[in-house]
């Protein structure tokens, strides 16, 4: 920290003393839930305006707060708003502390459960909750720290705040509010590299509210979806196809960022199994396989492509109004110190598991482009005259090795409701 950036010495004093106040008053017994509400009141409305810059000088004056909140008599009370308070004061002190993590294992999963609660009561748009829930959203976005339920296996939890956000979306929230759960949304799927099943879990949530009805139904609640796709085209773009089939819904009643990734995936799909006949030097068994897989891929997107010209008018047609104009939103609530560039985040690298589904590669031509597709499809009808080898004379020391033919295997879903 610079001379210039250093903060006044009298101020960052006034914040040492106030934070191991209001953190031993906490511990002090109380004779009425609004007197605690009250300690929890101040010490929130000091830690939030605690920049993440006066971390190393504040520190040791946190630790009061940072155990006092953690306490049974704290994090279990009976009270909802007192434990959705106490969440909040707990999202600021991850915020200054970011990036590291200022509890363990136990208590963030207890932590990452009271602020699941609190935005189950973000429709209500009032009362302490609903405050108190927006607070920690933002809090959670400038941190980041939603990507520690990934570290956690807090799947079923994700799974269901990602539920929370697009079903509680309103028109009139602040649009902070909208940001943020973008943010939180992108910020999660960014960090699942190495969960693939978790991945399709999530398409599966978007796809479902992307639906072209949606967009009229529940517009905002359409965009956040459309939004978080499209911020994650890169990390999604594999699962669509999967998502799509396993939701048994016609791809031209999606969305057309959803109808986009789809063909992008697909024709990807068809480049691999085109390099794969190509890569066979004899169309044995499984040389004709992947030829038949090929063309039968070929066929249905002909299909589809015919039944997306249709739908192209109607398509162009539905484009959402909603959120192009921040002001739709209604008045944006206060919100808390805008994050400075020096802040840090939890983003964390991880070692990306073998993938059990294709990972789409960046920059290819277009397939659809460069194939003639009525030689493609009557590749099986000429390689079926072709005189192969049997396979007892083949010779062992060859290097050619038969295709392997590409199944679609089934992955086990992580139970979330979907």
């Amino acid at each position: 920290m610079s001379g210039a950036d250093a903060p006044d010495s009298s101020i960052v004093e006034k914040l040492k003393k106030f934070l191991t106040k209001y953190g031993t008053e906490l511990l002090k017994p109380y004779d009425f839930p609004e007197e605690l509400m009250k300690r929890l009141d101040k010490l929130e409305h000091l830690l939030s305006n605690t920049l993440q810059g006066h971390k190393k000088l504040v520190e040791t004056f946190l630790q009061p707060s940072k155990e006092a909140l953690i306490t049974d008599d704290l994090m279990r009370h009976s009270q909802l708003d007192i434990r959705v308070s106490v969440a909040s004061c707990i999202s600021q002190i991850i915020r200054i502390t970011a990036p590291d993590e200022p509890y363990g294992e136990d208590h963030m999963k207890e932590f990452f459960q009271i602020v699941n609660s609190a935005f189950e009561r973000l429709p209500c748009m009032y009362g302490r909750v609903y405050s108190k829930a927006v607070s920690i959203l933002h809090a959670m976005s400038l941190s980041q720290s939603c990507v520690m339920m990934l570290d956690l296996g807090l799947y079923a939890s994700v799974g269901h705040m990602f539920h929370l956000f697009l079903d509680g979306i309103r028109t009139k929230h602040p649009y902070e509010v909208f940001t943020s759960m973008e943010k939180i949304m992108t910020s999660i799927i960014h960090s699942n590299v190495d969960n693939d099943e978790f991945s399709l879990v999530l398409v599966k949530i978007l796809l479902n509210n992307l639906r072209r009805e949606n967009q009229n139904v529940a517009p905002v609640s359409f965009k956040l979806a459309g939004n978080t796709l499209k911020n994650c085209s890169a990390d999604l773009k594999t699962y669509v196809p999967e998502a799509v089939r396993s939701l048994d819904v016609p791809i031209e009643d999606y969305a057309e960022v959803v109808v986009s990734l789809f063909q992008d995936a697909t024709q990807r799909q068809i480049t691999d199994l085109k390099d794969s006949v190509e890569n066979v030097s004899c169309p044995g068994e499984a040389g004709l396989a992947v030829e038949a897989d090929l063309c039968n891929l070929i066929e249905g997107n002909e299909t589809q492509n015919f039944k997306n010209d249709e739908n192209h008018n109607e398509n162009q047609g539905m484009v959402s109004h909603c959120f192009d104009d921040p002001d739709k939103l209604g008045k944006a609530m206060h919100m808390q110190q805008e994050q400075k560039p020096e802040e840090l985040r939890f983003e964390r690298k991880r070692i990306r598991r073998p993938s059990s589904l294709r990972k789409a590669e960046e920059g290819y031509d277009p397939f659809w482009m460069l194939v003639d597709w009525r030689s493609m499809k009557s590749l099986n009808k000429k390689n079926k005259n072709i005189n192969c080898p049997s396979k007892s004379k083949i010779s062992k020391d060859s290097s050619s090795k038969p295709a392997v033919v590409v199944s679609d295997d089934q992955s086990t879903d992580i139970v979330v409701k979907i």
